[in-house]
């Protein structure tokens, strides 16, 4: 019996863009800041398909906005621990 591997969708900024229903600049902005979840191979930039669905669902969050908040937890232990 052949295994088959399911591929994840990949979707175009333009795609995203219509998905999202915002311009196709904020689209390359956001996946540059890295927040939303998106693949650069080379000048090129892919989106996930269930990633971007699950984004606007809120079942995940961006690197991004995950690295802001481990950042805040670590200056509030070190204001715990200055005090």
């Amino acid at each position: 019996m052949d295994t088959v591997i399911l591929q994840p969708k990949l979707l175009t900024a333009k795609e995203v863009a219509k998905l999202l229903r915002m311009p196709l600049s904020t689209v390359y902005y956001l996946a540059k800041t890295r927040k939303i979840p998106s693949i650069q191979i080379g000048r090129i930039w892919r989106f996930r398909e269930d990633e971007i669905i699950r984004l606007t669902h809120g079942e995940i969050r961006s690197d991004r906005r995950e690295e802001s908040a481990d950042k805040q937890k670590v200056t509030n232990k070190k204001e715990v621990s200055d005090a």
